[in-house]
């Protein structure tokens, strides 16, 4: 009972404070485009892991090895193929580790405006708050007023900027800082109160413009308080920071930015009875004819369900991710009591007695149906745009220009200009970790470079190429009394 009521508060306040001019994605034009201006918890630090627990940077290792943030926007991307396909709705990562709004303004006109979106998320105020002055120690209220009225006034003059070039903004609040839990990692005593005033600031900034807003840092706290009551090691990051993909913080990132997008919940709504009686319909066309293998009906289906991995945390503990963004409902009433086999496209998908198809399946928990598996294919495609492609691009189109400051006579149009002055940076100077990964990348990609893209525009080609419709013919068969 306490989950519930804590559930269904977590939902109530994200819908009271997502109170600015709303986004929603259901009316969304055709080839819309969505950046997201962030951070690292935007852009993503991928950690790899060696056999003794030894991080290491590299560009490609098993999955099972990756420890990664900054898959919210990439669980968006899954999202919208999957609930709008063929609709060409397309995520772009404007993310960049270690950055502030300060620094995003200076790399408006090589990183941004070069690829700018229809609609931009800012999500900044973790790195501009100063985390780390509260850590060591140094933090003063002095020193953290000038913080707070720089990062108003760059917030303020994106916004400015990217509205002045046609686009549409939503602010994202920070997400939390997670002071309490108890970790190894030192925490920045009193850091958690001063970053819940950026995240009000935010709030103030987006109904003053009368933008979109997303309010992620109020029902991440909750949730981090209500777990840590029972668990005092339990947290949605890895670092106090970084939201991650194995602790569930991701996606209680995406969840609360596609309730406050307004995303359709349902992959479809099918009531039927038992007689063959369409009862109600929504997102599919039913044709519906019994024989005396049992009642057998056909469904155009204009969605696919969300394809959920028992990994993922998020979902399936800590937000109600399937029972409202992610409805596949199946309902048949007035069916003879028993048991009865469902098949799709003459695959068994699973039994149900008569009450439980009375009370309504959710097939998006259904692994085994045509549809998940379907989508699943998209998942992987999406994943590998992620993990590989996205970081890549990343890495050529932005953080070399910050790794590379102050190196003269660069042509960033020419990958051997490039990599010329990153051979005179190594002679110089040790390079190792963050940079060392990233000129590691770099050695690789940027030879590839045409071809990076080229790969991406394929993947999204193909995104865009999926059908908008899906035919399945279904059959219900009483196997038992």
């Amino acid at each position: 009972m306490d989950r519930t009521i804590t559930t269904l508060t977590l939902i109530m306040l994200s819908q009271i404070l997502n109170s600015a001019e709303p986004l929603c994605l259901d009316t969304l034009p055709a080839h819309s485009t969505i950046g997201f201006l962030g951070d690292s918890i935007t852009q993503g630090v991928t950690l790899y892991f060696d056999k003794t627990g030894g991080r290491a940077w590299q560009d490609e290792m098993p999955r099972d090895h990756i420890e990664q943030s900054g898959l919210y926007h990439q669980i968006v991307q899954l999202f919208l193929a999957t609930r709008y396909p063929g609709k060409d709705l397309w995520t772009v990562n404007f993310g960049h580790a270690g950055g502030k709004a300060s620094d995003a303004l200076r790399r408006l006109s090589f990183d941004v405006l070069p690829n700018l979106t229809d609609v931009m998320v800012i999500h900044f105020g973790m790195n501009d708050f100063g985390y780390l002055d509260y850590v060591h120690g140094k933090a003063s209220e002095a020193s953290q007023a000038r913080r707070m009225k720089s990062y108003q006034k760059n917030m303020i003059e994106l916004v400015r900027r990217l509205q002045g070039k046609g686009c549409q903004v939503a602010i994202m609040s920070p997400t939390i800082y997670d002071e309490f839990v108890e970790k190894k990692v030192k925490p920045g005593k009193g850091a958690q109160a001063e970053l819940a005033k950026y995240a009000a600031w935010c709030r103030e900034l987006a109904n003053a413009k009368e933008l979109a807003y997303v309010d992620l840092y109020t029902p991440m706290l909750l949730l981090t308080r209500e777990q840590q009551r029972h668990s005092p090691k339990w947290s949605l990051t890895k670092d106090r920071i970084h939201p991650d993909n194995r602790r569930g913080g991701d996606e209680v990132m995406a969840y609360y930015l596609l309730e406050a997008f307004g995303a359709s919940g349902v992959v479809y709504e099918v009531t039927l009875d038992a007689t063959g009686r369409v009862l109600s319909s929504r997102n599919a066309e039913v044709d519906v004819h019994t024989n005396r293998d049992g009642l057998s009906f056909e469904l155009v289906e204009h969605a696919l369900p969300y394809p959920l991995l028992k990994t993922d945390q998020g979902f399936n503990q800590y937000v109600p991710f399937q029972s409202r963004l992610n409805r596949q409902i199946l309902c048949v009433k007035a069916l003879p009591e028993g048991m009865y086999e469902l098949f799709i496209d003459k695959v068994s998908v699973g039994r149900y007695t008569a009450g439980d198809l009375a009370r309504g399946v959710n097939l998006a928990d259904n692994s085994r149906t045509p549809q998940y598996q379907t989508a699943l294919g998209v998942r992987d495609l999406i994943l590998f745009r992620k993990t590989v492609l996205e970081q890549r691009i990343r890495v050529i189109q932005n953080n070399l220009r910050f790794a590379l400051k102050g190196e003269d006579g660069i042509d960033w149009d020419d990958p051997n200009s490039i990599l010329a002055a990153m051979e005179r940076v190594r002679k110089r100077s040790k390079v190792r970790g963050w940079k060392g990964y990233l000129f590691g990348v770099a050695r690789y990609t940027l030879p590839r470079k045409q071809q990076t893209y080229a790969e991406l525009a394929g993947i999204r080609r193909r995104l865009a190429g999926m059908p908008r419709v899906y035919r399945h013919r279904y059959l219900l068969k009483r196997v038992s009394r």
